[in-house]
């Protein structure tokens, strides 16, 4: 609460301004003193503000900054002086203000100055350049490819000074920033706090790939930060050194981490397309961590997806400490050939404790200041070896990481440009099929699969590729199928938990084809139960060929409106055509979201 005490009030405005808590412990002083109420200005503004307290001082945390009803900056550090580009804004009368938040959370009013922007300007300034990936400069004969690496440290603080003239002294080929400008991202504190070509982390900008997070969105947007790096994509990849990058927006506002959205579906076909034996992914938020912000569960898609096609690196940021964690595989399970996840928020916005312990992090430092620093990485063709290196030139962390050899095509019979390849690979790296022969390894795409292998199949989908069914018993309860068949086990499981009834007489009928229809109705009973039933036709199926009186025609239309099928083509479903191994691995994608 703030106490009813005020003064200090210009003529004019209010340069000035007293409060205190109710406590009134203390009594807090801010004002504005450059420039000059009423003042007419243009190009870069210099601001500067003053905080003075009288009696227990609990500390100043920040003095956050409006421009009009505008969230225009914070800064974190004394003394609180900063540059407002003018000619980034609208010619016109504006109010500037400034408010002090204090560690003991008394927030004072706001002191504010009236200023006139006089640049020629008239509509808001559009950046129409486009930003192309950097990659890096070649070292000299002899020398390795060094690429540096931090994230959360553009604050205008020392620490984060100290961070960037530590990477300074590398002279590094590359620099990703793994995101984060405090405290919002707007264009003024990229202007100050990442800087402006020569200095903080901005000095190297020509050698910057960057990647987006949560601090740079404001709301929904995040206006400063494309506009900073020339409207730089959510996502993006480049290759340097003999490496392949990869640039993800991990965060919540963009929210494309599960298979359906642009950005993973973007991610399936760059993996695909770049089969490199040494790759870093890069992007914000960490899949695992044992900081206070916690694991990032939406990236767990995405972590398997990288995993699977054998990515080497990931690095990250937001949690404000280093970890590097063991190699994991796709299901977050130790795995030598694994990913190693590093989290490298120590850029200079403070340091945060761990909160939790876990086996699988290698490494982990968590003490102010002894943390703040960035990692070191030598790349080459087979590997690379890094380096944690602190403010104080200490290395915390070192050791090396190979690089996996690329995915083997998986089958000798799948066209790499055949319609369903990357459905029948994700289909196989899940570990749902192990294909339909050997040496060489073969998928038989356009073979009917029987519904014998549609129980295998489906049950494998709802259960993880692990499962195995239990025991047959005495009886598969079914005429046609012996206990001594092959799919036996999995048959009487498929009826057990209610995705089939048989083919009718007490039969299953397993070396019958599965047709299109059947498998409507498999497939969304597995996914949602064996009690699921869906909604009404209708009028219209969509399709020519499936009335709505058709006995499978809810499942069919409920099927295409979850986006698992769009029929058979020319406005048709084919229900009664038996489904194809590549069709049935599209289905098996697409229902189970196998990434």
């Amino acid at each position: 609460m703030l106490s009813p005490v005020q003064t200090g009030v210009s003529a004019a405005g209010m340069q000035c301004q007293v409060s205190g808590p109710s406590s009134a412990a203390y009594t807090i002083t801010v004002c504005l003193t450059n420039p000059a109420e009423g003042a007419v200005v243009s190009g870069n503004l210099s601001v500067t503000a003053t905080v003075n307290v009288t009696g227990t001082d609990p500390g100043v945390q920040k003095l956050v900054f409006y421009l009009g009803d505008k969230y225009l900056l914070t800064d974190f550090a004394s003394p609180y002086t900063f540059v407002i580009p003018t000619a980034k804004f609208v010619d016109g009368s504006q109010l500037l203000q400034v408010e002090a938040q204090m560690r003991d959370n008394h927030t004072s009013p706001r002191a504010s100055i009236t200023l006139t922007f006089l640049n020629g300007i008239t509509q808001p300034p559009v950046n129409s350049t486009s930003f192309t990936p950097r990659s890096g400069t070649t070292p000299g004969p002899g020398s390795p490819f060094i690429l540096a690496a931090v994230g959360d440290g553009a604050s205008g603080e020392p620490n984060s000074d100290n961070v960037s003239d530590l990477i300074a002294t590398w002279n590094p080929n590359m620099f990703l920033y793994l995101g984060d400008v405090y405290d919002h991202g707007t264009p003024t504190e990229f202007y100050n706090w990442y800087g402006t070509g020569a200095d903080h982390y901005s000095r190297f900008r020509a050698i910057t790939n960057p990647t987006i997070g949560n601090h740079e969105y404001l709301g929904n947007t995040a206006p400063g930060y494309f506009d900073y790096w020339d409207n730089v994509k959510h996502y993006y990849s480049y290759n340097a050194a003999g490496w392949h990058f990869i640039s993800l927006d991990s965060t919540s506002q963009f929210d494309q981490t599960t298979p359906g959205t642009a950005q993973y579906n973007w991610l399936v076909q760059d993996l695909e397309s770049n089969p490199a034996a040494c790759t870093i992914a890069f992007f914000h938020h960490p899949r695992y961590s044992v900081g206070s912000d916690g694991e990032t569960a939406r990236m767990s898609q995405i972590w398997a997806l990288l995993a699977q096609y054998g990515v080497d690196v990931v690095l990250t940021g937001h949690d404000h400490h280093y970890q590097r964690w063991y190699p994991l595989d796709a299901q977050g399970t130790h795995n030598p050939q694994g990913t190693t996840e590093f989290v490298v928020g120590t850029g200079g916005h403070g340091i945060r404790n761990f909160i939790k312990t876990d086996s699988r992090m290698a490494v982990g430092f968590d003490r102010s200041p002894t943390t703040f620093g960035a990692l070191r990485m030598e790349l080459n063709q087979s590997g690379a070896a890094f380096q944690f290196v602190n403010i104080l030139g200490n290395v915390l962390d070192s050791g090396s990481i190979p690089c996996s050899p690329p995915l083997p095509k998986p089958f000798a019979d799948v066209a790499d440009d055949f319609w369903a390849q990357d459905h029948i690979r994700r289909l196989y790296t899940a570990g749902i099929t192990g294909g339909c022969g050997t040496t060489p390894l073969r998928y038989c795409p356009e073979e009917t699969v029987t519904r014998a292998q549609m129980a295998v199949f489906l049950e494998r989908g709802i259960h993880g590729s692990s499962y195995s069914p239990p025991a047959i018993g005495a009886s598969t309860g079914f005429g046609d199928v012996p206990t001594t068949y092959w799919a036996a086990a999995w048959i009487k499981q498929l009826a057990a938990e209610g995705i089939t009834g048989g083919c009718g007489s007490g039969n299953y009928c397993p070396e019958a084809p599965a047709t299109r229809a059947q498998m409507a109705v498999f497939l969304l009973r597995s996914k949602y139960g064996a009690a699921y039933a869906p909604p009404d036709a209708g009028a219209s199926t969509g399709f020519g060929d499936v009335p709505p009186d058709y006995w499978a025609a809810p499942w069919i239309k409920q099927l295409v409106a979850e986006g698992i099928t769009a029929g058979c083509g020319t406005g048709t479903y084919c229900p009664e055509s038996p489904v194809t191994r590549a069709q049935m691995a599209v289905f098996l994608v697409k229902t189970f979201n196998l990434p």
